[in-house]
């Protein structure tokens, strides 16, 4: 930890070093010891940033770039926002520290105990549910390897838990720490308990809005030890494994290989049929809100073993969440200290009062049934999901909400207090960040990204106040990647192309995803199942349209690996060589006997080498004969993995995966998606029902 007198005491020592050198010069030891004071220094002013930056919670700047002055202002920001003032108890404001204190350790204490003995059981209902291979694999041994991954993995500034120590301390000392760790591992895993003091929590109190005065206005957030972390991160590594067999496909968020933008596009493609198809229909939002603190321990033991889970899994599940013990941080000052006999640090419930009916057409006793069911009532367009529900095609106004925040975070005090450097860092790794989650899904319209990327500039040009700055270099220049000269930002429209081109990547590599049955349902399939067909009509309220037309230039960037052949039409496809083989021997096309043959038509697998069986209408004549060569010493130089079925290959990347950064260096090198046009229609249910809020 810096001292601030440390840093003033080696500043005057370096002045009396500097004084010396003028008067008579430096001996061979003043130089030496001035040297010293320097490193010295150096440490001190960087331990310093550390310490604000740390402080800050700011993550897009790293320490050493000397931002410590914005590091402060905005660590000091955080705490004038964060303090609690008054609170509202009983119907009545008070700004009594301890009268806020006790009655802040007594909500919690209570929430957090469990009233009720007996929970409802759910013994008639079937569930997926783990065999014994999987269940036994969770409780295997825990490996030194699979330790290390997490902690290299996480996030090294979050915030120290009650011990001090934050998840730097476990990276940066793996080696001396490591025999110490994997033995409280092995513990255990032995015992299925640790000690109490590693699950020893606060809770920190965040207000949701300004001016927040009742306890219902903040949000708890737990600041956990570093050790309990890695613990928890081992063990939800281990789950992640397996929860997709016990989880319904149409559960989208938290499942490892489902997305959650998947969801967003089923409803919406789905409310674009029901739209033109002019039958009317309901759609039930449903908001879901935070229950971390009402969840029964029995049931969810009762629940984790009616899924397959082994016995010991659940010790080690139960003792996580029941060793825990509370102490409220309140401005600072640690307040109670309990334990909590229900509820887990995270959960979700139903809230009625903040979900929505919402008609599609005409609908008849809507506000009685919503007045029913305890929800409200709204209209198209919604928000799901944090997107746009029902929207119209490339309609500017879903994009307010970005464009404001972005202006938000170009505070104009902000500026006042970063280099260049530190804008263009701003830029790359905060706000473009910003719109990313709706470019992923959603085509932004041209004007909507001038109007972003002239944010972007002026804040990079700009100086104090808001008078007019000449941009030294034009903006096509600074989106040029570092190693052409430029300053690697993003050009926003082809970033957003590049996003979208990853939904024809996963349309063939998610073949039992639900949102891919809706779109094959909806659209239907090309006969190899590579892409789906061409959406003929208007783009409505859907988001397919948009972004199938992208594939024709998307496919010229990918290649067919064969391996059964039943999905590769021989002569149209690239599958060989650098084209289809109907370009590259045309002469031969023209001759061929099938002109629209799969290549498992001509290829022989019980062969050991595989041969090929080609034929044509005719016998070739002499000046043939050098194609012909050609043409068979291409196919039997490939490489064919018996058994397995073909794959799409993206050829920009060594591994033949889709990579959004390599696309958007195609895009940036002149590669293009076509324009789009219309969706077309499909029958669906009257009533659909949308979960919000997680």
């Amino acid at each position: 930890m810096f001292s601030t007198v440390s840093k003033v005491r080696l500043l005057e020592d370096l002045s009396a070093f500097d004084r010396l050198e003028e008067d008579r010069g430096l001996s061979p030891e003043d130089k030496a010891k001035k040297c010293e004071v320097i490193r010295a220094l150096e440490i001190s002013i960087l331990q310093e940033e550390i310490s604000w930056r740390q402080k800050s919670r700011v993550h897009w700047l790293k320490e050493g770039d000397k931002c410590t002055k914005i590091f402060h202002r905005i660590a000091n920001s955080n705490r004038r926002s964060n303090v609690m003032e008054s609170l509202s108890i009983n119907g009545s404001n008070s700004s009594d520290q301890q009268v806020i204190r006790n009655h802040v350790a007594h909500f919690y204490e209570s929430l957090l105990s469990e009233p009720y003995s007996w929970r409802p059981r759910l013994d008639n209902l079937a569930f997926d549910t783990l065999d014994a291979e999987e269940s036994s694999s969770l409780e295997l041994p825990f490996e030194e390897k699979e330790v290390f991954e997490v902690i290299k993995g996480m996030n090294r500034d979050k915030a120290p838990g009650s011990d001090g120590f934050s998840l730097a301390f476990f990276q940066d000392c793996w080696e001396v720490i490591k025999s110490d760790l994997m033995g409280v591992f092995q513990d255990f895993h032995s015992r299925s308990r640790f000690v109490k003091s590693i699950n020893a929590t606060f809770l920190v109190l965040i207000p949701e809005k300004s001016g927040a005065s009742d306890l219902k206005d903040f949000r708890p957030i737990s600041l956990v030890s570093g050790l309990y972390k890695i613990i928890a991160k081992v063990l939800a590594n281990g789950l992640s494994k397996v929860v997709d067999k016990i989880i319904l496909k149409p559960q989208n968020a938290f499942v490892k290989s489902r997305q959650i933008l998947d969801p967003v596009l089923i409803a919406n493609e789905c409310l674009d049929s029901r739209l033109k198809s002019g039958e009317s229909g309901l759609i039930c939002k449903l908001d879901i809100e935070k229950a971390y603190d009402h969840v029964n321990w029995n049931f969810l033991m009762y629940m984790l073993k009616r899924c397959g889970f082994g016995t010991r899994w659940c010790s080690w599940i139960e003792h996580c969440i029941s060793s825990v013990h509370f102490s409220v941080l309140v401005n600072g000052s640690p307040t109670g200290f309990f334990s909590s006999s229900r509820g887990l640090r995270q959960g979700l419930k139903i809230n009625l009062a903040k979900s929505v009916l919402v008609p599609v057409g005409a609908v008849d006793n809507l506000d009685e049934l919503a007045g029913v069911l305890g929800c409200g009532v709204s209209s198209l367009p919604i928000k799901y999901l944090g997107l746009p529900l029902g929207a119209p095609f490339k309609a500017k106004f879903i994009w307010d909400d970005v464009v404001g925040k972005i202006e938000r975070r170009l505070a104009s005090w902000q500026r006042m207090y970063l280099s260049k450097g530190g804008r263009v860092t701003l830029i790359k790794s905060t706000l473009s960040n910003l719109p990313t989650y709706l470019l992923s899904l959603f085509p932004i319209p041209s004007s909507v990204a001038n109007r972003i990327e002239k944010l972007y500039r002026d804040f990079l040009w700009g100086g104090i106040g808001d008078d007019f700055k000449y941009h030294l270099v034009s903006w096509s220049l600074v989106c040029t990647p570092i190693s052409e000269g430029g300053l690697g930002l993003r050009n926003l429209r082809m970033f957003n192309q590049a996003l979208l081109g990853k939904w024809l990547w996963r349309y063939e590599h998610e073949k039992e995803a639900l949102w891919r049955t809706v779109v094959d349902a909806k659209f239907g399939s090309v006969q190899a199942g590579w892409c789906s067909l061409d959406p003929p009509e208007s783009h409505g309220v859907g988001l397919w349209k948009f972004i199938r037309k992208g594939w024709s230039l998307f496919s010229r960037h990918t290649k067919l690996i064969l391996g059964n052949g039943s999905r590769i039409r021989f002569w149209d496809d690239l599958w060989v060589g650098e084209m289809s083989l109907k370009e590259a021997f045309p002469g031969l096309y023209d001759i061929a006997c099938d002109k629209s043959s799969l290549a498992a038509t001509h290829l022989s697998l019980e062969y050991e080498p595989f041969q090929w069986d080609v034929r044509f209408i005719r016998a070739a004549h002499d000046w043939e004969m050098d194609d012909l060569a050609s043409f068979f010493a291409l196919l039997y130089s490939i490489r064919i993995e018996r058994g397995a079925e073909d794959k799409l290959w993206w050829s920009p990347s060594c591994k033949g995966k889709f990579d959004g950064g390599r696309s958007f260096c195609l895009l940036a090198d002149g590669w293009s998606l076509s324009k789009c046009g219309g969706v077309e229609d499909g029958s669906l249910l009257p009533l659909m029902v949308l979960v919000d809020g997680m």
